[in-house]
């Protein structure tokens, strides 16, 4: 016996212990302000009489973007759906959110997601405006239409948290929510006749894989 004190919060003597770790309150903090300043904007651009200003600031179109509004590109993904509208997609992408920032914190869940969103939202623009150029009716309506929403930022974040529990709990659990994310979007795309959803589902899709991307390129 060597008559050495025992450090009872040496991860040696509880090896599990560092396992275990409390949420800072800052990443709680963190995520309120992620999920109230969309949902705050959102109430005070619809409900203020500021239609005209949603408009020149929030409404990207890959027209307007053409035009020079690039502004647009970016302020169209801070803009959540009116309450009555939220469905699936924001619900689903918002409840993988959660986790994803109390486990990395806001500012990544911020970095992925407009990193998603805003590849997703150029890569359906790649697509259009040369199909509308070619003289496609339907190319045209949807170069010419508003474009904005949460869904393809929270996407990303989606595929981010992909990666994030494929490190911590393996690669079955990770492989599950990767089915889970993927399947979800790919099954969306197939059941839609409309060309705006499937242009949406795919904006979805990429927006995944550039979170994927990104988690794993920038740990």
């Amino acid at each position: 016996m060597t008559g050495a004190v025992v450090d009872a919060h040496d991860p040696r003597v509880h090896p599990h212990a560092t396992r275990v770790s409390r949420v800072p309150w800052s990443r709680v903090g963190g995520l309120l302000v992620v999920i109230g300043v969309p949902t705050m904007l959102g109430l005070v651009v619809r409900d203020l009489g500021t239609r005209s200003l949603a408009v020149a600031l929030f409404h990207y179109s890959p027209e307007r973007l053409l035009h020079g509004r690039v502004w647009t590109l970016p302020l169209s993904g801070l803009l959540p759906p009116k309450v009555g509208n939220i469905g699936p997609t924001t619900i689903m992408t918002t409840a993988v959110l959660v986790p994803y920032v109390l486990l990395r914190g806001p500012w990544r869940a911020i970095g992925r997601f407009f990193a998603g969103h805003v590849v997703a939202t150029l890569a359906v623009a790649a697509l259009v405006l040369p199909a509308a150029a070619l003289g496609s009716g339907e190319a045209a309506k949807v170069v010419r239409a508003p474009d904005f929403g949460v869904s393809a930022g929270l996407a990303a974040v989606a595929g981010a948290m992909v990666i994030v529990l494929w490190q911590r709990r393996g690669p079955i659990a990770g492989g599950l929510l990767l089915l889970g994310v993927l399947g979800f979007f790919a099954f969306r795309l197939l059941t839609t006749a409309s060309l705006g959803h499937h242009l949406a589902e795919t904006e979805h899709l990429v927006a995944a894989a550039v979170g994927i991307f990104v988690e794993q390129r920038f740990p």
